[in-house]
């Protein structure tokens, strides 16, 4: 069998092309979770354009991204088996999460590998909300008034 060469920065400009409409495509998927937090759909395209992200960042070694979006995989799956809900704050989060993920996106391309705080602090919270006692942020909204 012959060897398979990969062309190494081919491979890098389409990720980093499908990475930037992946990142476009969740901005605009988060605002309007933000106008209809109980989207099952949007969730769901939202966990799939992460699950997506983070598995082509693995593949080309752009570790920062992949580290992030796996911490975000698992808050996505938690709001689509309903242990949270999106909330303001956690719609927040996510917002911030592309504008992160965008900088380890440049960062990883420039081989940047120095400390990145906002990230760190990004990871952080977002295993904070995933916590069992994540706290109001993550709770359902308080029912209306029964008539």
């Amino acid at each position: 069998m012959d060897d398979v060469e990969i062309d190494w920065q081919v491979l890098n400009e389409a990720f980093l092309e499908e990475a930037r409409e992946i990142l476009s495509g969740m901005e605009t998927g988060l605002v309007a979770l933000e106008a209809d937090p109980c989207d099952e759909e949007l969730l769901h395209g939202l966990f799939r354009a992460v699950h997506t992200l983070k598995g082509s960042a693995a593949l080309v070694s752009f570790t920062g991204v992949s580290d992030l979006a796996h911490h975000l995989e698992g808050l996505l799956q938690q709001l689509r088996s309903h242990k949270l809900f999106a909330t303001t704050e956690v719609v927040s989060v996510l917002l911030r999460s592309v504008d992160v993920l965008r900088e380890l996106l440049r960062r990883d391309q420039q081989e940047d590998r120095s400390s990145y705080p906002e990230a760190h602090a990004l990871r952080e919270r977002v295993a904070a909300l995933c916590a069992p006692a994540a706290g109001a942020a993550g709770e359902a909204p308080p029912a209306g008034p029964s008539m």
